[in-house]
């Protein structure tokens, strides 16, 4: 309960209380409140309270004896020298003792009269009379000198007392609620009119486009969680600000880049035309060097363009993949022996003896079975291995392939939830990359070269490529600096359950063409 609160309640208890210690009825706080005005106050009260006692019994049935409440009030008369009597048509159903009810009513109408209704209080004494409109009356005649000296004792302070003790209380809970008062106003605004100019002022600042400034939460109440609520939508337009602008970037990075690349073998296309039509090439020899060397640029804008449609496509969420389990021991063994064989840009040894010092795959997790779409994931396996062959050291790569299996998030900043995992960690041997490029290395028409050179080695959307098709496959890709010099691509792909009829039997065909 609040302070205020609790005051409040304390001080309208210490003035009940205060009544209470004055008299334990009505009367006698009234008689607290007001003793000038004596015994006049009480006949008052008592009368007012027997007519409206008289009016609520009328519509009763005939009564046997008087209702407790009325008695109660003649009684109080009675303790004040007057003699009172309540008669029901004829029937005299409460009189004062040693008095005739009979005899009282004559005594009241020879002073007043037939009246159904009168008081009179003057020097011959007090007569009262009331009538319902049902026949229930109520009769009353006693003289001021008659009244006892003495009141009835009760338990509270002197009368002289009282009257102080009152404006003292009084006095005081006025100053406790001007104090109250301004405390509740100090207390309001801290907790309701500073947090809504805290809002005010956040907003403001968000209409004008600036989602950097945080908005605090003062406390955990309605007004706070008003706050938090706020606090969290400023969080997620920034960062829905952040992606627009990373997505910006990115689009016209991806311009450049398709600008860029396709000029150079373009123009290196217009050269060859151009000497063709002009006649350069004179000799055989050198026409079918120039030939040659158009025919290897439109291989390159040809690869390119697939290059670009295929990412366009895994951008958009518009390639469709066709999963199947798949064992990733076999299959990525399959591929080294079939790929490590094939010559790289000339200058690489062939032979089965070169294809096992190129590719080893190593590792043996309990189970390696992962949902891939075969043409997809041969995609990922040949973008790497065309990347590590191109960032060699001295033309022929050394690529180990480590499997493994893990439990948890594949990495601890990934946001993925937990369950089980098979790490493929492709890890190479070449020049390697610095670090402040390791996180843009996925990036589309990203390279390590500032000046954007080889352009017929490749589109520049090799890794970004492999990053897609891993998020299709609800994995995820990142790359990590070797000691000693080289690249770790490391990859990580859900592991699919193998169903029961087929542990210990032999895997699906798993040839990376097919």
């Amino acid at each position: 309960m609040p302070l205020p609160a609790v005051v409040l309640l304390v001080l309208g208890s210490a003035v009940l209380l205060l009544f209470q210690w004055a008299g334990r009825d009505p009367l006698g706080a009234l008689s607290v409140v007001w003793p000038e005005k004596g015994a006049a106050l009480t006949v008052q009260y008592v009368t007012s309270d027997l007519r409206m006692q008289a009016e609520h019994q009328a519509g009763k049935q005939k009564l046997a004896r008087a209702p407790e409440a009325m008695v109660k009030d003649c009684r109080r008369l009675e303790k004040l020298g007057m003699a009172t009597a309540i008669v029901q048509r004829g029937q005299v159903l409460y009189v004062t003792e040693g008095q005739d009810a009979h005899l009282l009513r004559d005594q009241i109408a020879r002073h007043m009269g037939h009246s159904r209704s009168a008081e009179v209080w003057d020097e011959r004494g007090f007569f009262f009379v009331y009538q319902s409109r049902h026949g229930l009356e109520v009769l009353a005649k006693g003289g001021l000198d008659t009244m006892p000296e003495e009141r009835p004792q009760r338990m509270g302070p002197p009368p002289d007392l009282v009257p102080p003790i009152i404006g003292i209380v009084l006095l005081l809970t006025a100053a406790a609620v001007i104090v109250l008062g301004r405390l509740l106003a100090r207390m309001a605004s801290r907790q309701i009119l500073g947090p809504l100019a805290e809002l005010s002022r956040a907003a403001d600042a968000i209409r004008k486009g600036d989602l950097s400034q945080p908005v605090s939460i003062p406390s955990h109440d309605e007004v706070g969680e008003v706050c938090e609520d706020f606090e969290q939508m400023r969080r997620e337009l920034l960062r829905a600000r952040e992606e627009e602008q990373r997505y910006t970037e990115n689009r016209k990075e991806l311009l450049a880049g398709i600008s860029h690349d396709l000029r150079t073998p373009l123009t290196a296309l217009s050269g060859y035309v151009s000497g063709l039509q002009d006649g350069i090439a004179r000799t055989p020899e050198k026409r079918n060097h120039y030939l040659t060397q158009m025919q290897a640029g439109i291989w390159t804008l040809t690869h390119m363009v697939e290059d670009l449609f295929l990412f366009s496509k895994l951008d958009l969420g518009k390639e469709e993949l066709h999963r199947e389990p798949v064992h990733l021991k076999r299959y990525l063994e399959d591929f080294a022996s079939e790929r490590s064989a094939v010559p790289a840009e000339g200058n690489m040894e062939a032979g089965e003896e070169s294809a096992h010092r190129e590719i080893r795959v190593e590792g043996s997790p309990a189970c390696d079975l992962a949902a891939l779409d075969r043409r997809q994931f041969a995609r990922v396996v040949e973008n790497l291995l065309s990347n590590s062959r191109k960032y060699s050291r001295d033309g022929q790569a050394q690529i180990e392939i480590q499997l493994s299996e893990h439990r948890g998030q594949p990495r601890e900043d990934s946001a993925a939830d937990g369950g089980d995992w098979l790490q493929i960690r492709w890890q190479d041997h070449g020049r390697g990359v610095e670090p402040e490029q390791l996180g843009k290395l996925f990036e589309s028409f990203y390279r390590t070269d500032a000046a954007r050179s080889g352009v017929a080695k490749g589109s520049g959307l090799g890794l970004a490529i492999v990053q897609k098709i891993l998020a299709a496959h609800g994995g995820h890709i990142h790359a990590e600096n070797v000691a000693g010099g080289g690249l770790a691509i490391v990859m990580d792909l859900p592991i699919l359950e193998q169903p029961a009829a087929e542990k210990g039997e032999p895997s699906v065909e798993t040839n990376p063409d097919h």
